[in-house]
C-alpha cells in the first residue's frame, strides 16, 4: 500500500514537473514571439521614418521646381507683355526729356544778323502742346509779320487723335514799361506728320500761314504805340495757351 502511494506521488511530481516545463516552454515561446513582433515593429517604424524622409525630400524638390517654374512664368509673362505693347508706348519717354510743354517762353536771338544774313525763317525750339501731347514749333519769317505753327513727328503721335484742331494764344513780349504784349490767337488744323523735323528752311511750309505779328520796321522802340518788342537784339515769345476742339 505504501509503495503504491509512493508511486502515485512520484507520478504526480513527474506530471507537475512536466506541466511546469511545458508552461515554461510556452512562456518562452510567447516571449520569443513578443520579441520578434517588437523587432518587426521597430523595423516597420524604421521603414516609415525612411519613407517619410524620402517623401520630405521629394516634397522639397517639388517645391523648388514649382518656385523655379513660377519665376520662369513671371519672367515670360513680363517679356510677352513688353513685346505686345504698342511700339509708341514702348518707346514712350518720361517727361524729363528736354522738350518743354505749353505754356512756354522762347527767344529768337541775333535779330539783326539773322535778318541780314539768315535763311529767311526762324524756328522756335520744339515743344509739346501738353504732357504726352502734340509736338510742334513756331516758324517766323524774318520780316516779323508772317508766322506758322508747325506740327512735327513726336513720341506720342500714335496715341493722339488726328487731324487735330486747336486755337493757340501767342504773345510777343513788349518791353516798354507798363506796355501790353502783342497777342495773336490763330487756329490750326494739323494732319499727322509724316516727316521728321527740319530745322533749316528758307521759307514757311505749305499750309496755314498767319499774319498779325509786328512788322520788322516797328519792332524797336515806338513812342506812338508805347512798344518795344526788340530788346538786346532778341525777340521774346510766349506760347501761353492751347485749346483743342472736338
Amino acid at each position: 500500500m505504501r509503495e503504491k502511494s509512493q508511486t502515485h506521488l512520484t507520478m504526480m511530481a513527474t506530471d507537475s514537473l512536466k506541466m511546469k516545463q511545458e508552461f515554461q516552454g510556452k512562456l518562452q515561446e510567447q516571449e520569443k514571439r513578443f520579441e520578434e513582433q517588437e523587432k518587426r515593429f521597430e523595423e516597420q517604424e524604421k521603414r516609415f521614418e525612411e519613407q517619410e524622409k524620402r517623401f520630405q525630400e521629394k516634397l522639397h524638390e517639388q517645391e523648388k521646381r514649382f518656385e523655379g517654374n513660377l519665376k520662369n512664368f513671371e519672367n515670360n509673362a513680363l517679356r510677352l507683355q513688353k513685346e505686345q505693347l504698342p511700339e509708341a508706348v514702348k518707346r514712350k519717354p518720361t517727361f524729363n526729356i528736354p522738350v518743354p510743354k505749353v505754356p512756354h517762353e522762347f527767344k529768337l536771338n541775333n535779330f539783326a544778323n539773322e535778318k541780314k544774313y539768315g535763311d529767311g525763317v526762324w524756328k522756335s525750339p520744339l515743344m509739346y502742346t501738353h504732357a504726352e501731347g502734340y509736338k510742334f514749333c513756331v516758324g517766323i519769317e524774318s520780316d516779323g509779320v508772317d508766322f506758322q505753327l508747325l506740327a512735327v513727328k513726336g513720341e506720342y503721335d500714335d496715341q493722339l487723335e488726328w487731324p487735330a484742331k486747336a486755337r493757340f494764344t501767342i504773345e510777343l513780349t513788349n518791353h516798354y514799361p507798363n506796355g501790353h504784349n502783342k497777342i495773336v490767337a490763330p487756329t490750326v488744323t494739323w494732319a499727322k506728320p509724316t516727316k521728321d523735323y527740319q530745322p533749316m528752311s528758307t521759307k514757311l511750309q505749305r499750309g496755314e500761314k498767319f499774319h498779325g505779328l509786328v512788322n520788322a520796321s516797328r519792332l524797336s522802340y515806338d513812342a506812338e504805340d508805347n512798344t518795344q518788342y526788340l530788346k538786346g537784339d532778341a525777340l521774346h515769345f510766349i506760347v501761353a495757351k492751347v485749346i483743342f476742339f472736338q
